[in-house]
């Protein structure tokens, strides 16, 4: 939503939430027009896969937690690799070799945490990104347990 200029107001865990919202109503709307799109009993693209000896295929989709990637490498009649690389593999992401934060570690960097045992404010926003990663997000003292 933000790429495509449809919601820019921010960054937030809300602005998120907000923009995942939206997106779904747009999807939601698409989905009336693509049903019509279907003609009952007409073959599928899929179907022709049965034939192919070989070959190699990439395909790239916004899911709702981020971009979402599945690789394909096909040869002799079975598959030599297959890939997918999840939303939360881009999110979760550490520094980079060139010293680009990941999208979620960048969200962290200066968020006060009022109550170490509970660190909500960790959660809510790791949870913006993907609602299972909140689920291991823990606070790390180096002076204590």
């Amino acid at each position: 939503m933000w790429i495509n200029g449809e919601y820019r107001k921010g960054i937030s865990v809300m602005d998120r939430h907000i923009a995942r919202m939206l997106e779904s109503k747009k999807i939601a709307q698409a989905l009336s027009v693509w049903i019509d799109q279907v003609i009952p009993g007409t073959v599928d693209y899929a179907s022709s896969l049965h034939t192919l000896v070989s070959g190699e295929g990439i395909g790239l989709t916004e899911a709702p937690r981020g971009a979402l990637l599945h690789y394909i490498k096909y040869s002799n009649g079975s598959i030599d690799n297959y890939q997918i690389i999840t939303p939360t593999c881009w999110n979760a992401s550490p520094t980079d070799a060139k010293g680009v934060l990941g999208p979620i570690e960048k969200a962290l960097i200066g968020v006060e945490v009022k109550d170490a045992n509970n660190p909500i404010e960790l959660i809510r926003i790791v949870h913006s990104f993907d609602p299972c990663t909140a689920c291991a997000v823990h606070v790390i003292n180096p002076t204590k347990k």
